[in-house]
Order: C-alpha cells, then structure tokens, then sequence
C-alpha cells in the first residue's frame, strides 16, 4: 500500500514538473582590483555582479505564457557578508504573448538596458556610462513592467513603480529600440519627480565585420542640477579575444576613459582585464575639488 502511495505521489509532482519549464542559471564572477582616488589606493577582491536565477514558465495555450523569474545577487568572495535578499535582483510573475508581456516585481528598468546596450563594456567592470549619463536607481521594486513588440525589429518599454502613498509621484521609466539590419538604435528615459531626477537617453551601434562601435547622448537632471552627458566606444573582436575601449564626458567636469580585453576561453567562461581613469573637475557645495580616480581589475566570469 505504502508502494502505491509513493508511486502515486511521485507521479504528480512529475505531472506538475511536466506542466512547466523551470530554467535554472547563474554567473559567477570575481576581479581582483586596484582603485586609486587622490593619494589613497585601495586593493580587494570583488564579486558584484554574481548571482543565481530561476526562470518558471508555463504553456497556458493560445500563444499565452504564464512566467516568473527570481534572480538573487551572490557576494561570491565573502557569502557570509553578502546582506543579499532571495529574488534582489529580479523578483517577477507575469504573462506574455507574440505582441508583448507584462510583469509585476521588482527589476531592472529601461533607462538602465538603454544605458548598458550603448557601452561596450555592457553592465561588467569598466562601464562609465552609467556616470556618464547619471543613471540612478538601477532597479524598481513594487512596479508594473510592460513590453510590445508592434512591428519587426522594434521593442518599447514602459515600467512604473506603485506607491502605497497616495500622494506621491511614482517614478516611471520608457524605452525602445529598433534593429534593422547591423544598427540598432536606443532611446530611453527616466523620471522621479520626487527626487528631481530625469534623464533622457538617445544612442545606438552599428557593426561593420567584427567591429562594433558605440555613441549615445543624454539630457539629465539630478537632483536639481542639470547635466548632459556622451559617450562613445568601441568593440574589436579578434577570434577569441575581444579588445575595448571607451569615453565619456559630462558638462559638469566629468570626464572617463575605460580600456579592456576579454578571452574567451569556453562559450561560458571569460578572462579579462581593464583600466579606467575618471578625470574629475567637480566641486561640491563647499567648492571642494573632487579626487581623481585610477582602476585596475583583472578577472574571470563562468556562466551557468
């Protein structure tokens, strides 16, 4: 008797393993670094982009897919001082179809994609363009994220965040890119009122053989104090290796300069290296000069 009822048990949860797709991923990424600001240098070992996820989805039929995905940021060179929280990175259940998709959570928005999508360093170690174009808030959390895709070779974007307050502006975000042949380009915005913080992004790359180069250009206000910015970069690949550069600018006295190598040394694992010089002429509110900075980073990146 006990026989059947474990044979019946086993059988329904294969039942309900069958009924959807469960992907499980993750990165693993550690970079020891040298970062010099004035006369200080400062060395460690760090892991901030490492994580694990888990995609669920589930064929609901009529081209409707019900999904959910939890992605949680690994303090991969120290877990036991991570203060990380399960689903941190991204947090979302929603639905999705050809025309679109539409998903409740937590995030990553789109002035952030538009952002990473026109540097070549992407979101890794040696991106300025988040400087550059004074990205903040890199997530939303309690938001309504939703993408269409009207017509061929274009995405548009749009995420809000849902106060419990009822008083209170939420901070929204849009996005959209159109690819047409080996160009893409990418605009984006993000606005808090509250925090009076608003950048518009305009950019794109373009691919010619195994060369890819960068340019984006934005409009922003943070905190009040307006502030434009550009960037320009570019990607060699040559068989394995894949060399980098990149600079960016602001009006405000930023000025950054990125060089980087990457080797790929399986279609999941990577070694690679860079430096970054950030020339700054800023003065704070007491007309103090800000420091200049100087990183080195050697690392290496396996995906799962």
């Amino acid at each position: 008797m006990k026989k059947l009822i474990l044979a019946a048990a086993l059988s329904g949860i294969a039942g309900v393993a069958s009924a959807q797709n469960v992907t499980i991923y993750g990165a693993m990424n550690e970079y020891v670094n040298s970062t010099k600001t004035g006369s200080t240098t400062v060395n460690g070992l760090t892991s901030d982009i490492s994580n694990i996820g888990f995609k669920i989805q589930e064929n609901l039929g009529n081209g409707v897919t019900a999904r959910a995905q939890i992605e949680t940021y690994l303090q991969a060179n120290d877990p036991t001082s991570s203060g990380s929280y399960i689903g941190d990175r991204q947090s979302t259940v929603g639905l999705a179809n050809k025309f679109g998709s539409v998903d409740l959570g937590r995030n990553v928005h789109s002035m952030f994609i538009g952002v990473a999508s026109t540097d070549p360093f992407g979101a890794l170690i040696g991106s300025i363009g988040n400087d550059v174009h004074t990205v903040r808030n890199y997530r939303m959390s309690n938001a309504v994220f939703l993408t269409a895709a009207p017509v061929a070779g274009l995405n548009v974007s749009y995420e809000k965040t849902m106060s419990a307050s009822t008083t209170a502006t939420d901070p929204y975000a849009m996005g959209a890119s159109y690819s047409l042949g080996n160009v893409t380009l990418n605009a984006a915005r993000y606005d808090d009122s509250v925090a009076r913080t608003a950048s518009n992004l305009y950019g794109g790359s373009a691919k010619f053989g195994n060369t890819t180069a960068f340019a984006s250009f934005s409009r922003n206000t943070d905190a009040g104090v307006k502030r434009n910015g550009q960037m320009y970069g570019v990607a060699q690949q040559m068989g394995a290796v894949t060399l980098k550069a990149s600079l960016g600018k602001d009006d405000a006295g930023l000025n950054a300069y990125n060089v980087g190598a990457a080797y790929a040394l399986s279609k999941r694992t990577t070694a690679y290296a860079s430096y970054g010089f950030v020339q700054n002429t800023y003065r704070d509110t007491n007309d103090n000069k800000f420091s200049n900075e100087h990183t080195v980073a050697v690392g290496v990146q396996h995906k799962f």
